[in-house]
């Protein structure tokens, strides 16, 4: 297919380009927005357009790994919470306590 330049997109070409990121099929983002599949499919051929559709992709990946990063950073403090507390419990004066604790500790 060849491509025709354009140099900006329209607010309902970004809608588009974001729904087709998220993986959306052509056909149900033409529905969505009141178009049809072959103005998609022009659309596919502007270069700006399928800039937005890549940047979009970007974006929506960027967002991924930040969450990612910030629920393992998340687990990681929580993890070391619990094993704080089970550290204390290591010197509790109830033997089984202190027992279970340790079990607990080389487990981990």
């Amino acid at each position: 297919m060849e491509k025709t330049e354009t140099r900006s997109i329209s607010l309902v070409q970004e809608r588009a380009a974001l729904l087709l990121a998220k993986g959306a099929r052509s056909r149900e983002v033409a529905r969505q927005l009141g178009v049809t599949e072959q103005t998609i499919g022009r659309w596919r051929k502007q270069d700006a357009f399928t800039d937005a559709v890549a940047a979009a992709g970007q974006g929506i990946d960027a967002t991924i790994k930040a969450q990612v990063e910030s629920s393992a950073s998340l687990m990681l403090e929580c993890k070391n919470e619990a094993l704080d507390v089970v550290r204390r419990h290591l010197h509790s004066d109830n033997p089984s306590v202190a027992l279970k604790a340790a079990e607990l500790l080389l487990k981990t």
